[in-house]
């Protein structure tokens, strides 16, 4: 869905330059006009939806902020998998090995499972949305840090 997302989001910007374009142009360099394919490429792994020509970019890559990063991000999969294995499967044990299932029972597991599911739910937002796309757009030198503003309020792309 990711990159269904980005692809439109090229050809959309593109698409107004595309379009003005003379029809019977002899220029073999025009299409410099438009939007290189390594402009593209380096849309595709940077940490936004909005395709632009040029982006603010930093002048080094931070290598302490991207080990920082990722480790944290593998910290994140590692409690997210400690959760699970501690807290939701012998719940899921518990209820599937029972012979009969009783609303007592099944009510006891709903809110045995809700703690960690939140816990969950946190760690995978703090992982992706903070440590991996951070991580990300240092190793690529992007320098827009506000991955997790309130985008669905923008006034303008």
């Amino acid at each position: 869905l990711r990159q269904l997302m980005k692809i439109h989001s090229f050809v959309r910007e593109n698409a107004g330059k595309i379009i003005s374009q003379p029809k019977k142009s002899t220029d073999p360099f025009l299409s410099s006009e438009f939007s290189h394919f390594n402009q593209y490429l380096y849309f595709l792994y940077a940490p936004t939806l909005i395709f632009r020509d040029v982006y603010p970019r930093t002048s080094t890559i931070r290598w302490n902020v991207v080990f920082k990063m990722f480790g944290q991000y593998l910290t994140c999969g590692f409690l997210v998998y400690h959760i699970l294995a501690y807290s939701w499967m012998p719940v899921f044990t518990r209820c599937f090995t029972e012979t009969e299932l009783t609303l007592k029972s099944a009510i006891t597991s709903i809110f045995d499972l809700m703690l960690p599911g939140v816990l969950i739910i946190i760690l995978c937002y703090y992982g992706f949305f903070y440590c991996w796309l951070n991580g990300f757009a240092e190793l690529l030198r992007f320098a827009d840090r506000m991955f997790h503003e309130d985008w669905w309020n923008s006034a303008s792309s």
